[in-house]
């Protein structure tokens, strides 16, 4: 990917913007357990609608990748900073 003078990001070769992973392995651990926790209030328990939050979590674990540490400039991998 390439960035320009203003910061703006242009697609690579295959025309997709990459996404740095900014979501170390024990922070993914801890978001797929609370995602799959809060999806269960969905289906057992109180089955609440508010159990469908679960869903963000659930997704920043599996793609490693979280848009509010990439604005706030945290990364939990390791060894890597934040871009």
């Amino acid at each position: 990917m390439l960035i320009g003078a203003r910061g703006r990001r242009f697609p690579d070769r295959t025309g997709a913007f990459a996404m740095n992973l900014n979501v170390g392995t024990i922070d993914r651990i801890l978001r797929l357990a609370i995602g799959l926790a809060l999806l269960a209030i969905v289906f057992v328990g109180p089955q609440s609608p508010w159990g469908w939050m679960g869903v963000v979590p659930l997704a920043t674990a599996v793609l490693g990748y979280c848009p509010a540490y990439r604005l706030l400039g945290i990364c939990t991998t390791a060894g890597r900073e934040p871009t």
